[in-house]
């Protein structure tokens, strides 16, 4: 998941495979800070969520 600097949603997916191109809704995002959250199950079945920011830059 990845939100803009007001909390909203902007982009989610729950495949690997699938990346962000930086556009919300067709249209190409803001530069500025954008932060992530990602919900991933490590090989032995546990659950870790990580968080942190990606700076847009066009």
């Amino acid at each position: 998941m990845i939100f803009d600097r007001w909390g909203a949603m902007v982009y989610e997916s729950y495949a690997i495979e699938n990346q962000w191109d930086g556009n919300v809704n067709g249209i190409i995002a803001q530069s500025g800070v954008y932060t992530y959250k990602m919900i991933v199950k490590d090989p032995l079945g546990l659950m870790h969520i990580l968080t942190g920011s990606i700076t847009l830059v066009k």
